[in-house]
């Protein structure tokens, strides 16, 4: 419970606070190769990232993961395009 309380996690929450992204130290998002990559493949990605958060709200390691890599979806680009 001390790492979800460092994260500003608390497992009492509505599920709409419990699927928003937690930013990953390294800040590295996901990286696709083409726009259209990208538009097809990373909204279903999201989609079933918050679905796993969900189903796995009894575990705050791994749930605390996952929103990391939500945030990694959520900031996705594509190799080589600037921001």
């Amino acid at each position: 419970m001390a790492m979800a309380l460092a994260a500003g996690v608390s497992f009492g929450q509505e599920s709409s606070n419990v699927t928003t992204s937690i930013k990953p130290a390294d800040e590295s998002p996901v990286v696709y190769t083409t726009r259209e990559e990208l538009e097809s493949k990373n909204v279903g990605k999201i989609d079933a990232m918050k679905l796993q958060i969900e189903q796995a709200k009894g575990d705050e390691k791994k749930v605390l993961y996952l929103r990391k890599e939500l945030w990694r979806f959520e900031n996705a680009i594509v190799a080589g395009e600037k921001k």
